[in-house]
């Protein structure tokens, strides 16, 4: 015999030894009897104010009946009335036909302690008479008709976990439960929540097929009563939230993994924070629209899903630590970790592989900020209004997602995508716009890359990054406008000290504006990969390139041949310098008095064949050289002028000119 419906005629045989013994003792006998041999019949003090039974009619009330706990103080469970109806003749067919059961006022307390309740000892007092469950089939059948359950009242508390679920107001309408016969079961069911919160249920049961189709409603179910079955995983201050759900589920109880589901779940108002009271997570509303899960395919197809008003942060702290962490329980042991590892290869080499579809996705009015204390200076940066929007997005094949934001100070940036997610390295597209960032906003990595700060600047980035098969090609577009920093802190080591006052100022246009083209490349499987440390090494190869030959870097900015300013000619015959030297030496002279960190050496060569009698020339063209440039107002500090030495290879006849970038103070 089954064990479930071994259980149910127990306690229907023992609601019938109640009935037979009240019409043969009579109601008074029964009543005593009942009173003082509860320990006899369940093990347990039982209490009953009144008990009556009509033979006739088979109908039997029991008023105010109350279970002790073993303790014989407390109480486990009491009701106010329990009125059944039953067909005495039935039982002759091998039949339990009861016409109504009604219990009203039932309130029980379910304590939890470890693996045992406190209806554990009850369970015990009906030891089992076998080892093994009796599978044989039974002739009996049951049929029970208006089962009513009203204004009842359940606490559950787990002694351990320090939870409690507490269910008022529970009332359960079931029309008609049958085993063993052609009837389909109904079962409706309400609960309200003491903690706030209404369940309700409808099943449809058919006991020939096996066939089930319930129904789920779930009202304003407050999140905090789960806290304390999450305390394994994550320990956290509190958990608020309002949850409500409307769930269909459909298939075979003998196949109950290929059941169907399908139904809407909400969440309102949530807010998780940690056990320091620092909010790590707040969300206005999560909807969910699933059109069919079935959990034996491991498919989830899931018509939407819309998230609005979701607020988190980031901080990441050194030794790898961030603000999640402290929420985290860490494994026990390796040897747990390894076995809990090789479980689940195991249970997913035997498992279909997620099948994911969200027909669409929205998020809106989400604002996430990011916080990087591993800095010289504290990086704090939000990003808000963010909405992401995609459509059929799934875990395999091509993929399309918009991403818009705000950024701080008036700031904005768009995110076009497309890829893969199951295999991502093989295939992704990535475009990112962004326009008005204040550079000022940046500060905190130019210190830590380079030592300096950001005073002042606009920054507009476009970039376009491609990964094929884990490579990655990217190109990258700054467009600057200006851009100031500070002077070079001797409180920070840099990663790299550059002259980035000089270099800015030479790469600057006439409209004090900075474009470059920064391109990326790399393998991101190689384990030194660092997106953003390709991008400060290009940036920091640019400016070496301009700090080495700042002239005609500077030129080329300025729309003509920098390399005018690297080289004048001269003939070895004159003794002075034409209108055209001149010119060169004034445009030098205007760079130096605007740029007070550059120093320039203007080293004469002359070819090796050069006649003596234009050598002598030499030494009185350096005088005037010297003293053109100051009468112009250049220092000594700024400019000199010598004669190649022996060791220099001359190609032509001329100066040299060297300039070099020193940052200064």
């Amino acid at each position: 015999m089954k064990k479930g419906l071994k259980i149910t005629l127990i306690i229907v045989g023992a609601l019938l030894f109640i009935v037979v013994l009240a019409t043969l003792l009579v109601s008074p006998i029964a009543k005593s009897y009942v009173n003082n041999h509860g320990k006899d019949l369940i093990g347990r003090t039982i209490n009953v104010e009144g008990l009556h039974v009509n033979v006739y009619t088979g109908h039997v009330a029991i008023h105010n009946l109350a279970v002790l706990e073993d303790n014989d103080k407390d109480t486990f469970a009491q009701f106010d009335t329990l009125d059944i109806s039953i067909k005495l003749l039935k039982l002759l067919k091998e039949e339990v036909f009861l016409k109504h059961i009604t219990l009203s006022g039932l309130d029980v307390n379910v304590l939890q302690d470890g693996s045992r309740f406190n209806f554990t000892s009850i369970i015990e007092f009906f030891p089992s008479d076998t080892t093994e469950e009796d599978t044989s089939a039974s002739n009996w059948k049951i049929n029970l008709h208006d089962i009513a359950i009203r204004n009842s009242h359940v606490y559950y508390a787990d002694l351990q976990r320090k939870s409690h679920w507490d269910l008022k107001d529970l009332n359960i309408i079931v029309p008609d439960f049958c085993i063993g016969g052609t009837e389909s079961t109904d079962a409706g069911l309400t609960v309200a929540l003491a903690d706030g919160g209404v369940l309700s249920a409808d099943a449809d049961f058919n006991s020939q097929t096996n066939e089930f189709d319930v129904s789920l409603g779930l009202k304003n179910f407050a999140l905090n009563q789960v806290k304390p079955y999450l305390t394994d995983v994550v320990k956290l201050g509190s958990i608020d939230g309002r949850l409500g759900a409307d769930i269909k589920a459909k298939g075979v109880l003998d196949k109950i993994m290929d059941m169907n589901i399908k139904g809407t779940v909400n969440l309102d108002g949530i807010d998780v924070e940690d056990q320091s009271r620092n909010k790590l997570l707040s969300v206005n509303n999560i909807t969910v629209r699933a059109k069919e899960i079935v959990l034996s395919k491991n498919l989830f197809n899931i018509e939407s899903v819309n998230v609005s008003g979701l607020t988190s942060r980031y901080d990441s702290y050194p030794n790898g630590r961030n603000n999640f962490t402290p929420i985290l329980i860490p494994a026990t042991s390796t040897a747990k970790a390894d076995t809990v590892t090789k479980e689940a290869k195991e249970e997913t080499a035997t498992t279909a592989p997620m099948d994911l579809r969200i027909g669409k996705l929205n998020l809106e009015d989400m604002n996430f900020t990011y916080a990087d204390h591993t800095l010289p200076d504290p990086f704090n940066f939000t990003v808000s209004k963010i909405h992401v929007e995609s459509e059929n997005l799934s875990l395999s094949g091509e993929n399309t997602a918009r991403v818009s934001a705000a950024l701080p100070n008036g700031g904005k940036a768009f995110i076009r995508w497309s890829g893969n997610i199951d295999d991502w390295k093989k295939n992704q597209h990535l475009n990112l716009n962004i326009s008005d960032l204040h550079l000022t906003d940046l500060s905190p990595y130019l210190v830590a890359y380079l030592g300096q700060p950001f005073t002042n600047g606009t920054f507009s980035f476009r970039s376009s990054n491609h990964i094929t098969n884990s490579n990655l090609n990217g190109k990258n577009y700054i467009d600057i406008y200006k851009a100031e920093v500070g002077d070079r802190r001797k409180d920070v080591d840099a990663q790299m000290k550059l002259p980035l006052k000089a270099a800015l100022y030479i790469i600057k246009d006439k409209d004090d504006k900075i474009q470059l083209d920064v391109p990326i490349a790399g393998n991101i499987d190689n384990p030194e990969f660092n997106y953003m440390k390709l991008v400060w090494k290009t940036l920091g190869n640019l400016i070496v390139k301009v700090a080495t030959s700042p002239f005609k870097a500077l030129g080329n900015a300025l729309g003509f041949n920098g390399e005018d300013l690297e080289f004048m000619a001269i003939d070895p015959s004159q003794f002075g310098f034409t209108s055209e030297q001149f010119y060169q030496l004034d445009q030098i002279a205007d760079i130096l008095q605007k740029n007070p960190t550059m120093h320039v050496v203007m080293e004469q060569q002359l070819l090796p064949d050069t006649e003596d009698s234009f050598l002598q020339f030499s030494d009185k063209r350096n005088e005037l050289l010297k003293k053109h440039m100051t009468d112009l107002g250049i220092t000594d500090q700024q400019f000199s002028v010598r004669n190649a030495s022996d060791t220099v290879t001359v190609k032509k006849n001329g100066y040299a000119i060297i300039a070099t970038l020193e940052e200064g103070e």
